[in-house]
């Protein structure tokens, strides 16, 4: 499930048009930071780490994840944001990126029952 929600950002032709804009969005925040800028800013990073955390939080009751594995939700947060510049601004290929982030990351935090 992780894979796919980080994949639909990079693959999906709206998703794309909405990295676009949310670019822009974070180079204006960037330099000219407004109180609306950093609360629609926290309003995004709630909803991805919302969405991951339940990700996470499925897993783990499934056995498939230790118990630590939530401390991780916040960090992909941070980790989706930084790829969503790194992508634009270094040519990477995204998907690449994501799959080899996550194989050894859950390698690391996989329950050894």
């Amino acid at each position: 499930k992780m894979y796919h929600f980080y994949f639909l950002f990079f693959d999906d032709k709206i998703y794309k048009q909405q990295l676009k804009t949310y670019r822009e969005f974070l180079a204006v925040s960037i330099t000219n930071p407004s109180i609306q800028m950093t609360e629609f800013s926290i309003a995004c990073n709630e909803k991805i780490t919302a969405i991951s955390g339940k990700i996470i939080k499925e897993a783990i009751q499934k056995g498939e994840l230790r118990d630590e594995a939530i401390h991780i939700v916040q960090p992909l947060a941070i980790y989706h944001t930084g790829l969503i510049v790194e992508e634009h601004k270094s040519a990477l290929d995204a998907k690449e990126e994501i799959r080899n982030f996550l194989d050894t990351l859950f390698i690391l935090m996989e329950s050894k029952i």
